[in-house]
């Protein structure tokens, strides 16, 4: 097994804190998006650190509205999908394939393997199927 590459749990949390996404997070702690998804997703330390950060930041925006305070305009471009999300939505939207995932996402192949193996062992979300050509389709738990 690979050494596991360190993560500041508190920093963690003060950037879900300060509003960042997975994506933007990742790039300040210096490791791949793909490794804090995982960490993440699998570590309930980082998950809660995660999560205490994200609902600091909701509390704070809240608070600021309340206040009278006006929130930040949005920006002009769409903030990022995280992997996972990207790989819940294509699926949702009919695109059952690795390829058809890759195709509607601009993920790689690495990443929504990440995605999917988090989404179908961790969360049980998903489930695989193989069609007639040998391929394997994706579905939404619970939907036909």
């Amino acid at each position: 097994m690979p050494a596991r590459i360190p993560i500041d749990l508190k920093q963690l949390e003060e950037l879900a804190a300060h509003g960042l996404n997975v994506r933007e997070a990742a790039g300040e702690l210096g490791v791949s998006e793909v490794t804090l998804i995982t960490r993440i997703g699998r570590d309930p330390q980082a998950s809660e650190a995660w999560r205490r950060g994200r609902a600091l930041a909701k509390r704070t925006k809240r608070d600021a509205t309340e206040n009278g305070s006006r929130p930040a305009p949005p920006e002009e471009k769409p903030q990022p999908v995280s992997p996972v999300n990207a790989v819940l939505q294509a699926i949702s939207r009919g695109f059952t394939s690795r390829q058809e995932i890759k195709e509607h996402t601009g993920l790689t192949y690495d990443v929504i393997n990440d995605a999917i193996d988090l989404l179908a062992l961790e969360r049980g979300a998903i489930l695989m199927t193989m069609d007639k050509m040998g391929t394997e389709r994706y579905q939404l738990r619970g939907r036909g």
